[in-house]
């Protein structure tokens, strides 16, 4: 995992896309698809070049900044599921049709600047309907099927949506399985659907597509239910049969109806330096801006030289819907987004889809134990400071755990939760270096998580709901020390970002 995060999701699924289209290419050299590579290439060629002067034009129009991954992930996606040209006109204006529409849905369809309907699946829908010429899907084979699994897994890992995705394709199979046996065609129809169909292709790269997909996890597998029950074949309405393109489409408009639509442009207040690499930007709220404790956005930072992990990032709320202010918190690292945030020139950031499950339970006398590693601090921070204001008292134990004790922040705000909402607060640090800060007897040093950590801590620990947020690592390590307790799956909540 520790590689994957030298990639943002975006440039993962671009590099996957590749990846896909050149076993594509080195199959067709020793015709084990039947497709000709330098026909393959000429698709590729057309779809890229038309897609960046479209993207261009449009930019240009409409003054908006070009997003060069979006650019290329829509014209990989393209290629792999339009049949490759034939050295006739009909075929090359096909491509360019297809490649016009899919980026003007990008600047045209949309709403608050962020499009509505996945651009591939939207313009291959609309050359059906005008030119009747469906799509191939051609990256469904036999051949390929191997390399969109293996690439999809690596997908899946990174953007822990596992959920969403099997839910999609189990439910696919079961209803592939019903229809097989009642038709007598089981095992027919499962390889069709497992093997040579684009099952796996829309589970990895399209149903996850962010800016088209819900952000809550129920509304998600709403989402790809959907997806699920109209990409069977044997689905239509009277002569119409649907595709993978129509279902996709149809489920954006769910998605579009449940998702927030907030589009944030927000001015900087100040920054402030919580520890010698930790920092807090705060920002005007604009009017009107909801959200719960503990949920998170994407915030964009456009900036020149970006790396490979882009210019968006996903961050938590660290303010409470209690403040007038909106804030976020990072740790500072060497990438080029947080460089760009610690050097920020103007004074603007761009936040929107709202999302996350992360929250409060409803049921004011659940038990609970917020568990942070490090800068994971930031969506317990918004709750406590939000029951602090709404003067809201809960059974909350805060288990805080730094390898620095200089690295602690928000001390003072859990000082004053143990005051008014009687907040049970211990600061762990995998240090035996002593702190200069005074902890009030609430420092353990030389510790990490452990069961017998949790056992000494919180006698009543398996009445109570674990809220986990930090590092993938103590995340992991956290949920593997809470199984090992007995605690079962609906008592453990992690903090996840959904989408790429």
């Amino acid at each position: 995992m520790k590689f994957l995060n030298r990639f943002s999701m975006y440039r993962l699924v671009l590099y996957y896309l590749i990846g896909i289209f050149l076993v594509a290419f080195f199959l067709s050299i020793f015709k084990v698809i039947s497709y000709s590579p330098g026909f393959l290439i000429l698709s590729l060629l057309i779809l890229v070049i038309s897609g960046y002067l479209f993207n261009l034009m449009f930019s240009n129009l409409f003054d908006a900044p070009i997003n060069p991954e979006s650019n290329l992930i829509t014209s990989l996606i393209l290629v792999l599921i339009i049949t490759p040209v034939y050295s006739n006109i009909y075929s090359i204006g096909f491509l360019v049709m297809a490649s016009l529409i899919a980026q003007a849905s990008k600047y045209l369809l949309t709403y608050k600047d962020k499009h509505i309907f996945n651009p591939a699946a939207l313009a291959v829908l609309i050359l059906d309907l005008l030119a009747h010429q469906t799509a191939s899907w051609w990256v469904g084979s036999l051949y390929l099927t191997p390399f969109v699994l293996i690439g999809g897994l690596i997908i899946l890992r990174k953007i822990s949506n596992i959920k969403m995705v099997a839910s999609f394709i189990f439910i696919n199979l079961v209803l592939t399985t019903m229809i097989g046996l009642f038709n007598h065609d089981l095992v027919l129809s499962l390889k069709d659907t497992i093997l040579i169909s684009p099952l796996l292709f829309l589970a990895f790269v399209m149903l996850t597509e962010p800016l088209t997909s819900p952000r809550k996890q129920n509304q998600q597998l709403i989402y790809a239910f959907i997806v699920a029950v109209l990409l069977l074949p044997q689905v239509h309405l009277f002569s119409l049969y649907t595709t993978p393109e129509i279902a996709l489409i149809i489920a954006n408009f769910y998605a579009f109806w449940v998702n927030a639509k907030d589009k944030l442009f927000l001015y900087l207040q100040k920054i402030i330096k919580l520890s010698s690499d930790q920092f807090e930007l705060v920002f005007d709220r604009p009017n009107n801006f909801n959200f719960m404790p503990g949920q998170y956005m994407e915030w964009t930072l456009s900036h020149d030289n970006f790396d490979q992990k882009g210019v968006r990032r996903y961050f938590t709320i660290s303010s409470s819907p209690t403040e007038d202010k909106l804030s976020l918190a990072y740790k500072n690292s060497n990438s080029s987004y947080k460089k760009a945030l610690a050097e920020l020139n103007e004074p603007l950031l761009i936040a929107s889809s709202l999302g996350g499950d992360f929250i409060l339970p409803n049921d004011s006398n659940q038990k609970l134990v917020f568990i942070a590693g490090g800068i994971g601090i930031t969506p317990f921070r918004s709750m406590i400071k939000y029951l602090i204001d709404t003067k809201q008292s809960r059974d909350i134990y805060l288990l805080y755990f730094c390898s620095d004790c200089q690295d602690f922040v928000y001390k003072d705000l859990f000082e004053q939760a143990k005051k008014t909402i009687n907040l049970k607060v211990w600061y762990i640090c995998s240090s035996s270096k002593k702190s200069t800060i005074n902890f009030n007897h609430q420092l353990i040093s030389n510790q990490r998580l452990s069961i017998n950590l949790i056992k000494d801590l919180i006698k009543d620990y398996d009445q109570r709901l674990f809220l986990l947020a930090g590092s993938d690592a103590i995340v992991k390590h956290s949920k593997q020390i809470l199984r090992k307790l007995g605690l079962r799956s609906h008592q453990i909540k992690t903090d996840h970002f959904s989408g790429y």
